[in-house]
């Protein structure tokens, strides 16, 4: 849990689960933990630098065979076609 300054690739709660194919709660468990570093904007708004979902892939991947399909980031085009 930290103070810095927000960058424009900060993810909410949810984009962060989506990404990492879990739930919302999970992802606040983790950051109550220590475990994922975030901003807390106020109550239970925390925004995600995108470098921590690249860390906590990597450190999955590193410690799990198994692999886990990622989801795209948010705004990334789908299929090579822009959304509307």
């Amino acid at each position: 849990m930290t103070t810095e300054t927000l960058s424009p690739r900060a993810l909410t709660v949810a984009d962060a689960a989506r990404m990492l194919a879990t739930r919302e709660p999970v992802i606040r468990r983790l950051i109550y933990a220590g475990r994922i570093r975030a901003t807390c904007l106020g109550g239970w708004t925390w925004r995600i630098p995108l470098g921590e979902i690249d860390r906590l892939l990597l450190e999955e991947a590193e410690t799990d065979p198994r692999p886990r399909r990622r989801v795209p980031r948010p705004g990334a085009a789908c299929g090579g076609r822009p959304r509307a």
